[in-house]
């Protein structure tokens, strides 16, 4: 009985304990917007950001992406973002929002850089949105350039060139201007390029991929260690392993021998319970039927003392 009353305990504590699970998931996902200040951002392009992905101000997080909404017009295709902000943090009103990506293998996010307005944007405004150098971007761009002058420029030039003599010099006169045009054009983009690497390429980004090297050789010099450990354990457990071998083999017989006595013991304790069980059996038998006879003539406990009464007083006399 007792111990019936102990699996009940741990089955409802179980039960419990899963309910308060569930009620504190599902506070997590439907109350996780509860005190939030919604705030909105436009792009042109979204590359990287869904709906909860971080928002960030200066770097530090305080909210994050609600829903995001395509709006289709005449013109262009732009996208609506809404932010959830936690409530009581004050964004400036020349504030600007740019996705960014802090780390080269970080998800990208989007991160609010305060203005100096001493003025705030209540819930439901605008912020302006813009969008940071990105170093993939740059070097697609490079590449579709020196693709297009490859196109458009020097394989014509070659062609030229393999043309007879006399065409020649007709060809670089009509074929260097543009070359010249567009590699002053590549010159120019370069410099672009170049100028939006070294903005990536910030002390801060800087600081992320070194800091990115230094965590993965801690984690190689970590595997390091644990392989050698594995190694060590590993050969102390093949010496248990033998060790234990060893012991069986050397006491195989005063096993068995062991093994048989305890056989025969619990055999013999089998019979003992037996012949214990099988009293206890009749015990209770007698037991219910001196209760039946009690409960139908509880005039018999009555009649039982006074019958031994005079054979008391006889006895003493």
């Amino acid at each position: 009985m007792k111990r019936d009353t102990v699996n009940y305990t741990v089955v409802g504590f179980f039960i419990l304990s899963m309910f308060v699970l569930l009620l504190v998931s599902l506070y997590k996902i439907t109350g996780r917007d509860a005190g939030s200040v919604f705030y909105y951002v436009q792009y042109r392009q979204i590359k990287g950001i869904i709906p909860g992905s971080t928002v960030t101000y200066g770097g530090y997080q305080v909210g994050r992406v609600n829903r995001i909404a395509p709006v289709r017009t005449e013109q262009e295709t732009f996208y609506r973002l809404e932010l959830a902000i936690q409530e009581g943090w004050p964004i400036p009103k020349d504030s600007k929002a740019y996705i960014v990506m802090p780390a080269l293998l970080s998800d990208r996010q989007i991160d609010i850089k305060g203005g100096v307005s001493r003025e705030f944007l209540p819930g439901g405004a605008l912020i302006t949105g813009g969008t940071e150098a990105d170093f993939m971007e740059a070097m697609k761009e490079v590449a579709a350039e020196i693709n297009d002058l490859s196109e458009q420029t020097i394989k014509p030039l070659l062609a030229g060139i393999q043309t007879p003599l006399e065409h020649v010099g007709a060809n670089l006169e009509s074929n260097i201007p543009l070359l010249t045009a567009n590699l002053n054009k590549l010159l120019v983009n370069l410099n672009d390029s170049a100028e939006k690497l070294n903005r990536l390429m910030d002390d801060q980004n800087q600081a992320h991929l070194a800091k990115v090297f230094k965590n993965a050789d801690t984690i190689t010099t970590g595997f390091a260690g644990v392989a050698d450990n594995l190694g060590d354990l590993q050969a102390k457990m093949n010496i248990l392993l033998d060790n234990s071998n060893q012991v069986v083999v050397d006491n195989k017989d005063d096993l068995r021998e062991g093994v048989i006595e305890m056989r025969q013991s619990m055999e013999l304790i089998s019979q003992r319970l037996n012949a214990i069980l099988y009293h206890l059996e009749s015990t209770g038998r007698n037991m219910n039927e001196l209760s039946r006879s009690l409960r139908e003539d509880p005039g018999l406990l009555i009649q039982g003392v006074i019958a031994d009464k005079p054979a008391q007083k006889g006895g003493q006399q």
